[in-house]
């Protein structure tokens, strides 16, 4: 359980500072994009200055969130993004490192309070407060726990960002960090106004043409090794490039090869174009990929976890099979690319 002490001490810091900064990691998703919406709309409640700014911009499938315009990429910096500075305290949320929110850390002057909120095993507790509670679905339900430590309802808006937080991290309420209680904050989210069919059709049905020819290609890219328990995806950065679509559209695509019969670790291999290559690991059966990811310098749940090295993507492929197959403690077919 969750120290109530540290829920004290952030409370504290809420109430004691004026000019906050609320950032998260690199490669957004519905639960850091959600916590940090609900976060932003709960300080400006209390009175707060706050700016919202990330490594990068907000993916198009959650341009629906209430006040998603309010997350600045700091990768607008020498545009159109006048940043401000003297923040007295600053919130990460749902980043298992602190080198996740990128060059965002330049912004965090040494004086600055930071606040590390996340549900990541591997998150090290870095920070001047660090609230890390891998029992928790994800960062939103952290962010509900913090309204009731307020003694706040959330509002309509909070309530829609916090239920996508937890609806995407949980894959739909499919995963195994779905807990009884995480069914009962989404009730409640749910009875505060978050409407389940109408976040699912915006999160997952509202699909463009691209990414379904961007699914087709990955798809054709399946292989299996280690007996029919490992399977495989990979997408160059020249095909997602040739179709005409964003490597962030392919986020959920690793779940078809977890649905396959006899698969216990599934592996996402992706070319993201700035030298790296980006590595989605998935299990079941008790198989922890977070240890497999932290090998890669990664890291993230037991069940879900990743990592980003600096390589081609076959000799990328080859070194997360290998990692995996002996986590499995198998020995790969002999031609196993």
């Amino acid at each position: 359980m969750v120290r109530t002490d540290l829920w004290s001490q952030i409370a504290g810091v809420l109430q004691s500072e004026g000019r906050f900064l609320i950032t998260s990691h690199v490669d957004p998703d519905g639960d850091n994009i959600g916590s940090q919406l609900a976060l932003l709309s709960v300080l400006e409640g209390l009175g707060k200055k706050v700016e919202v700014i990330d490594p990068g911009p907000v993916p198009e499938r959650y341009r629906f969130l209430p006040g998603w315009k309010r997350i600045l990429d700091f990768g607008m910096r020498n545009g159109a993004l006048s940043i401000p500075e003297n923040f007295e305290a600053v919130f990460v949320l749902d980043a298992g490192k602190w080198d996740r929110i990128e060059e965002v850390a330049t912004l965090v002057s040494p004086s600055a309070k930071v606040v590390n909120l996340d549900h990541h095993e591997s998150n090290p507790g870095f920070g001047s407060i660090a609230l890390v509670a891998p029992e928790a679905s994800s960062t939103c339900e952290l962010l509900y726990d913090l309204l009731g430590v307020l003694g706040l309802n959330p509002s309509r808006e909070q309530a829609i960002c916090l239920y996508t937080g937890i609806l995407t991290d949980t894959g739909g309420f499919r995963n195994p960090n779905t807990s009884p209680r995480t069914l009962e904050v989404a009730a409640t989210l749910v009875r505060e106004g978050a409407d389940p069919a109408w976040i699912w059709d915006q999160v997952w049905g509202q699909q463009k043409p691209v990414r379904i020819l961007l699914l087709g290609e990955v798809l054709s890219s399946l292989e299996m090794a280690g007996k029919g328990q490992i399977g495989t995806f990979t997408l160059p950065r020249e095909a997602w490039q040739r179709i005409g679509a964003k490597l962030e559209e392919s986020e959920d695509f690793i779940s078809h090869a977890m649905g396959i019969r006899g698969v216990r670790v599934a592996v996402f291999v992706r070319e993201k174009g700035d030298g790296l290559i980006r590595v989605s690991l998935r299990s079941r059966d008790g198989v922890d990929v977070n240890r497999i990811a932290r090998r890669f310098g990664g890291g993230g749940h037991p069940q879900a976890a990743g990592f980003r090295i600096p390589g081609s993507l076959q000799e990328v492929r080859r070194a997360a099979l290998a990692a995996v197959a002996e986590a499995l403690e198998i020995t790969l077919e002999e031609g196993v690319p």
